[in-house]
């Protein structure tokens, strides 16, 4: 299964979606240029740093991430997955690399898959196996070695598949006035040198009893002339500069596939759909399902 089936399964009107550009779609549905150029791409910047000539489909979910009624847990969402640790009773491997995964034969074809981690030391041999990384972005260093799976790979690292830069600067500090008394700055011209200003809060930097924290995206790292630019002063700075989600000015002939092999499962797949917390949810939600359908024993987990 790969997530074009899903699409379609939910409604083929939504995998179509991802074969035009978003800018035509709402040229289609009767939206005006000054609304598509100064509102829509403002939105499509902010959440995934690329202007209208994404799909529609990822245009829509980004467009949906606008919505001003959207929720986040009180002190923190990570507590989602910590809770949800917990209550599963699972071993946590914190800070473990995965280097190796060896496909070892099973009875009634069924393989197992043994891990091993960056000193090749054995991680443990699995029934089941969810790699939840964007193989697509990682580097030929970094890249998880597959041993004794044939000639034909699990996985087709195409170069058509590529990643988009996103670089997060979080500063707290004082800004320049005309900066002053807004909570969000976007940019609605795809190349200005910022996305978008941001002011954190809530925050859980110790920092901000003092000063305000704020968050600036952008496409290459912020020069010191550019930081100026924004803030009369800098008490904390912290940059994260990522391969943050797919380019999604063209969509791959092929989406890649949930199954890279028997057992072997790749979450990150539905990212060529849309990247979105709750796309990482759904894609989540039909591997547990898919290996519920494969072994009904573990239906009473």
């Amino acid at each position: 299964m790969d997530p074009a089936k899903l699409l379609e399964a939910a409604d083929p009107y939504l995998f179509n979606l991802t074969k035009s550009d978003f800018r035509s779609y709402l040229k289609e549905e009767g939206l005006g240029e000054l609304v598509i150029d100064e509102l829509i791409q403002a939105i499509t910047l902010v959440n995934y740093g690329q202007d209208l000539s994404i799909h529609s489909f990822v245009g829509g979910v980004s467009a949906a991430g606008a919505d001003s009624s959207l929720w986040s847990v009180n002190k923190g969402n990570k507590q989602l997955p910590e809770n949800l640790l917990k209550n599963s009773n699972a071993k946590l491997h914190l800070n473990t690399e995965v280097r190796e995964i060896t496909k070892n034969d099973g009875e009634n074809g069924s393989p197992t898959y043994t891990l091993k981690g960056s000193s090749s030391q054995s991680l443990g041999t699995f029934d089941h196996v969810v790699l939840a990384l964007p193989l697509d972005a990682m580097s030929a260093s970094s890249r998880i070695k597959f041993n004794n799976f044939g000639t034909i790979p699990p996985f087709d690292f195409s170069p058509s598949r590529k990643y988009h830069r996103t670089v997060a600067t979080i500063v707290a500090g004082h800004v320049h006035s005309k900066y002053k008394f807004r909570t969000q700055i976007l940019s609605c011209t795809p190349d200005n040198w910022y996305k978008s200003i941001s002011l954190l809060h809530p925050t859980i930097l110790v920092v901000a009893e003092k000063y305000p924290v704020y968050k600036i995206f952008s496409s290459e790292p912020l020069t010191e002339s550019q930081l100026d630019s924004i803030f009369t002063e800098r008490h904390f700075k912290e940059v994260h500069d990522w391969l943050a989600y797919p380019e999604y000015d063209q969509v791959p002939p092929q989406l890649p596939s949930f199954i890279l092999a028997p057992n072997l499962y790749f979450l990150n797949a539905i990212e060529w759909a849309a990247s979105a917390m709750e796309m990482s949810l759904i894609s989540a939600k039909n591997i547990a399902l898919l290996i519920s359908y494969n072994n009904p024993e573990l239906n009473a987990i």
